[in-house]
């Protein structure tokens, strides 16, 4: 499966919602601090399809980072500020 996810999304974490092979939402919630780049893969237990012991495998979602093609003046500030005074 694959899903569209912010840039805010992929730096700072948050939920998402997800359309399950079944229909279904489903909510999951991704790490803050954890930057998460285009074309990674979230394994998620007990998502994926039915396994023959009566339980589920794994859900392999690969994330779609929606990059903008320019930022506002003051988010690059705001940016580099934040970069500058953690040495990031």
């Amino acid at each position: 499966m694959q899903q569209e996810i912010t840039l805010e999304e992929s730096l700072t974490g948050g939920k998402i919602t997800i359309e399950h092979l079944n229909g279904r939402q489903v909510t999951l919630k991704l790490k803050p601090g954890k930057i998460l780049k285009p074309n990674d893969v979230l394994v998620i237990d007990d998502l994926g399809m039915p396994d023959m012991k009566g339980g589920y495998g794994k859900l392999y979602l690969i994330l779609n980072v929606k990059i903008p093609k320019q930022l506002p003046e003051e988010t690059v500030q705001a940016l580099l500020t934040v970069t500058i005074n953690n040495h990031i």
